[in-house]
């Protein structure tokens, strides 16, 4: 989240700034990456729920997806909307 809002990237809001409050970032990982991120906590699984956008089984926040060079590549799709 906070690598797509400092680039100006659309699409991503992340209006909370990145506490994991708003679900302004809602992201979707490319399903081949998935399991190479960890595992989502309680807190990410709740705010997904209120999601401006569907929910899928990819669905991430932005803001809980910690970018690490192994990650080079990771393909993610942005939700039609956030809000």
């Amino acid at each position: 989240m906070q690598a797509a809002v400092s680039s100006g990237l659309e699409g991503i809001l992340g209006d909370c700034g990145g506490a994991c409050q708003c679900a302004t970032c809602h992201i979707y990982i490319d399903q081949s990456w998935l399991d190479q991120l960890p595992e989502m906590d309680g807190m990410e699984d709740d705010m997904l729920e209120g999601t401006a956008a569907p929910r899928l089984a990819q669905s991430r926040l932005g803001c809980c997806v910690i970018l690490e060079a192994v990650h080079e590549g990771m393909v993610v799709t942005l939700p039609p909307t956030q809000i």
